[in-house]
């Protein structure tokens, strides 16, 4: 199946609101810059593999469309 710019589009949005959803203060204090990068690889992974519900949650707080250059690495 050939990818249609609708499709496309929409799994960008799918990764872009995971990724805000995973930018919380919690992980941005947390990890140092690199460890934070893999672990958001591993959990889009996760999401996209086993689905998440992004429904019931309330995003609009988070960092999501932040770079990533605002994280300090952690000593």
């Amino acid at each position: 199946m050939a990818d249609t710019p609708d499709r496309t589009t929409g799994i960008k949005l799918l990764i872009q609101n995971l990724k805000k959803e995973f930018r919380i203060p919690e992980n941005l204090e947390h990890y140092s810059e690199e460890d934070f990068q893999e672990a958001e690889k591993k959990y889009l992974k996760f999401c996209l593999q086993n689905g998440c519900n992004l429904e019931d949650r309330d995003l609009s707080s988070n960092k999501g469309n932040d770079d990533l250059d605002l994280v300090q690495p952690v000593e």
